[in-house]
C-alpha cells in the first residue's frame, strides 16, 4: 500500500514562549499541518520547539527541515507524532504542556 502524507509548516517561526516576562529563552517554535490517509485523512498538528540560539536565518531552517524529516518518518512509521515536543539532539522528544 502506498501511503500518503501531507506537511505544511503553518505559519512563521515565532519565539516560545511568546510572553514577553519570560525573556529569552533562545528557542522558536513552529506548527505544522499534517494529513495521513492511514488516518482517516484527518488534519491534525504539532508544534515543535526548537534552540535556536546563535543560528542564522538559513541555519533556523534547517532545523525546521530536520523537524519535518522526523514527523514525517514517524507518519511513515504509522506512528502519531505528538501535539507538542522539541528538537534535541537531532531527535523528537514529546514535550507535556497544562
Amino acid at each position: 500500500m502506498e501511503r500518503h502524507l501531507i506537511w505544511l509548516l503553518t505559519d512563521y517561526p515565532a519565539r516560545y514562549p511568546a510572553e514577553r516576562a519570560s525573556g529569552n529563552t533562545e528557542k522558536t517554535s513552529v506548527c505544522f499541518w499534517y494529513s495521513h490517509v492511514l488516518d482517516g485523512g484527518s488534519n491534525c498538528s504539532t508544534v515543535v520547539i526548537l534552540r535556536d540560539a546563535g543560528l542564522s536565518y538559513a541555519g533556523l531552517f534547517r532545523l525546521i527541515e530536520t523537524a519535518a524529516d522526523l514527523l514525517a518518518k514517524q507518519l511513515a512509521n504509522s506512528y502519531r507524532p505528538s501535539t507538542l515536543c522539541e528538537l534535541v539532539n537531532s531527535g523528537l522528544r514529546t514535550m507535556a504542556y497544562w
